[in-house]
């Protein structure tokens, strides 16, 4: 069986073990073992193997099939570039990197063999395939609108482009297979806590809006043309007509993206799967899109 190794062991870490630890307890891996330079994130846990201060010492001493990287954005590169000299199979949080060109020239450089995948959590939402089903024969127009908005206070400066804005800008893709080589994309709003920007492509026209210390929590996508038109509420697996008729409901849905994507993620290990073209594709038009992004906000 498998050995996982998890490296940064933080907030986010440990929501990313806790569902670890579930798959771990149904025998979808054998091994789970964790690395943090903070030794006061190595809490006892009956469920975790061992606790490393280094991913050297943790290579040295586990032989992992897997290593997720869950650290701060500028420690991303470094350690994936470690699993991959070592031909480990890697998982990246996102944003990749904070300077999304260093991003693009990194992803640009693994090899076909690699296998490798990116935090887009919402791709593994298990309402998209009944959203790409919807759509799988629209014509004319489309209006997307993505919304996350979020109460909590922004304590440590990130930035709502990378932190939120580019799940629904990779849902879109993934529900609809649209290119970002040639969208169009202006700046509506940029101040420290929101970011709303718009993206045009051929006939499909996105609004993507995300930020902090909002005072309601909202997490949503709409979708309209002039054939059908829905409203995703992702927290609630929830997805409406824009009159209020339910179309689908969580009592139809078993696995929560986080579970989907762990499990995705742990199936492409044991098959020695890297990902598709199609997908990699899409993570490096986002990182082309960043830099282009990064470059009008600044």
């Amino acid at each position: 069986m498998l050995t996982i190794g998890l490296v940064g062991h933080g907030r986010w870490g440990k929501v990313h073990a806790s569902t670890l630890i579930e798959l771990k307890s149904i025998h979808v891996f054998s091994r789970l073992v964790v690395c943090d330079i903070d030794v006061n994130q190595h809490t006892q846990n009956m469920h975790i193997d061992a606790y490393y201060s280094s991913i050297h010492e943790m290579l040295a001493n586990e032989a992992c099939d897997g290593i997720v990287i869950v650290t701060p954005p500028d420690t991303h590169i470094e350690l994936a570039t470690i699993c991959s000299h070592q031909s480990v199979p890697f998982f990246i949080e996102k944003p990749t990197a904070m300077d999304a060109q260093e991003s693009f020239n990194f992803l640009s450089n693994l090899t076909p063999s690699t296998v490798f995948n990116i935090g887009y959590l919402l791709q593994y939402h298990p309402l998209l395939p009944r959203v790409r089903h919807h759509f799988a024969d629209w014509k004319g127009m489309l209006k997307i609108q993505y919304v996350r908005h979020t109460k909590r206070v922004n304590t440590h400066g990130f930035d709502a482009l990378d932190t939120f804005m580019l799940h629904g800008l990779n849902f879109v893709q993934e529900c609809l297979g649209i290119e970002l080589e040639h969208a169009s994309t202006t700046i509506l709003s940029n101040e420290p806590n929101h970011c709303e920007v718009e993206v045009n492509v051929g006939q499909v026209h996105i609004v993507l809006s995300a930020g902090w210390n909002f005072q309601h929590e909202e997490k949503w996508c709409s979708f309209e043309s002039p054939n059908a038109s829905l409203v995703i509420q992702f927290d609630e697996y929830s997805m409406y007509s824009m009159n209020g008729i339910i179309i689908n409901n969580k009592n139809q849905e078993h696995h929560s993206p986080l579970r989907k994507q762990w499990n995705f993620w742990i199936n492409q290990i044991k098959n020695n799967e890297p990902l598709s073209s199609e997908t990699k594709q899409h993570y490096l038009d986002i990182e082309q899109w960043r830099v282009l992004v990064k470059a009008l906000l600044n």
